[in-house]
């Protein structure tokens, strides 16, 4: 989706938007009208952030595993919000520590690892 352009924009235009991206907005007036246009730009950006990456590796067999440092992200879906798309994209990819690849089972021996320690069937390695 391109950014949203607001000028020349009409309430109900505004109106529709907003429905094709989930919202209901209540009456559209020139005291609301500032703050829809706000939600609209919020709810564009979040929407381009969660379109899929179409890459040559989606026919990838395996899986592309990042790492993350939670320091660096702080919850940075929720602080997207408030953040530029640039910014977004900049924190996300200064938090990367590990990039790797794996089988599709992977995550399954994550999983089931992680109920070992759970259940006490396995100590960790110190």
């Amino acid at each position: 989706m391109d950014a949203v352009d607001t000028r020349g924009l009409t309430d109900q235009e505004l109106r529709h938007r907003l429905q094709d991206l989930g919202e209901e907005p209540g009456p559209i007036s020139t005291h609301t009208r500032p703050l829809y246009i706000q939600k609209l730009r919020s709810l564009q950006k979040m929407a381009m952030l969660q379109q899929p990456i179409r890459t040559s590796l989606s026919a990838f067999p395996g899986l592309i595993m990042l790492g993350l440092v939670a320091r660096v992200t702080r919850n940075l879906p929720y602080r997207s919000q408030c953040m530029s798309a640039l910014e977004c994209f900049q924190t996300f990819v200064s938090a990367i520590f590990y990039i790797g690849k794996g089988k599709r089972s992977r995550p399954y021996s994550h999983l089931y690892e992680a109920l070992e320690y759970f259940r006490g069937d396995k100590t960790s390695k110190v």
